[in-house]
């Protein structure tokens, strides 16, 4: 939300405890247990607005007002009966909300009811990203369906009038994370390599092939200043003409992987996890800040 209310969910455990979200105030890392119905459950998904108004997700999407959950409510159903895991939110207020997740759930939620959006697809969809178009005078929402670990295909998914509908995927490998991009000017998709497009009309171009590992999340403030995050504590910015790849010495012998950022203003923020000398995984969290 800003420098002193950075707001991360997961599942966390301590010698003592669990947790699933994680709060810092300027100053320290507060970890903390947001409950759902009075029961603990890991979390998989974050996405604010304002301090106030967050939304949290799992298998059910739950509203969250900074101290607790206020309200929760879950997508509808597929068609056999059966809930799926949310894996990312995206909307421009409370009233106009989408959620993706697997099996090719797509949802939006109007403030009142849920409804579901059929995507053709059975794949995870593992990313959701609106930005408005000024030619247009509308938002244009795209998403990214792939297995990361298995060829089952791919899919760049346009939504449009709660309708979703495939956009060519011509140059793109079959394992893909993540979206961003400004409308009509400059479309990027990441995964298995980072890839560059003029419109999405056009063949899907391999950029920054100096970048060796997976990457899993990219997140811009403008065409040429734009951050990645992926395997291996892969941290990368584009300033518009370079890639460049920051090291981290205390990544060394490094195995486990930043999953995802979020970038505005002069700070970047990125979560993920790795092993420590005893072979324990270590939830990490990584801040940066433009000087």
């Amino acid at each position: 939300i800003d420098e002193n209310d950075i707001w991360a969910v997961g599942e966390i455990y301590t010698a003592d405890d669990k947790y699933n979200a994680a709060h810092w105030d300027g100053e320290k890392w507060e970890l903390m247990k947001i409950f759902i119905k009075g029961y603990f459950y890991p979390l998989k998904t974050i996405f604010s607005f304002v301090k106030t108004d967050i939304w949290v997700a799992n298998l059910t999407i739950m509203h969250f007002n900074g101290k607790n959950i206020d309200y929760y409510t879950t997508p509808p159903l597929d068609e056999n009966g059966h809930a799926h895991r949310i894996n990312k939110i995206w909307g421009t207020s409370s009233s106009d909300l989408y959620v993706v997740g697997n099996n090719g759930l797509i949802a939006h939620y109007n403030g009142q009811e849920w409804q579901r959006i059929e995507s053709g697809t059975d794949l995870p969809i593992q990313d959701i990203l609106g930005a408005f178009n000024k030619e247009t005078g509308k938002y244009e929402i795209l998403c990214v369906a792939s297995n990361e670990y298995n060829n089952y295909g791919k899919k760049i998914i346009n939504i449009e009038n709660k309708k979703a509908t495939f956009i060519q995927d011509d140059g793109l490998p079959w394992s893909l994370r993540s979206i961003w991009f400004i409308p009509d000017r400059v479309y990027y998709v990441c995964g298995s390599g980072i890839f560059f497009n003029k419109s999405l009309h056009n063949h899907w171009k391999e950029v920054g092939k100096n970048i060796q590992f997976y990457s899993k999340y990219i997140k811009g403030f403008d065409f040429n200043d734009i951050f990645i995050v992926g395997a291996f504590g892969l941290v990368s910015h584009y300033n518009g003409i370079h890639w460049f790849q920051y090291l981290n010495k205390a990544w060394d012998a490094f195995n486990g992987a930043y999953y995802c950022l979020d970038y505005k203003r002069n700070l970047m923020v990125a979560v993920g996890e790795k092993l420590d000398q005893s072979i324990n995984t270590k939830a990490v969290i990584l801040i940066g800040r433009k000087k």
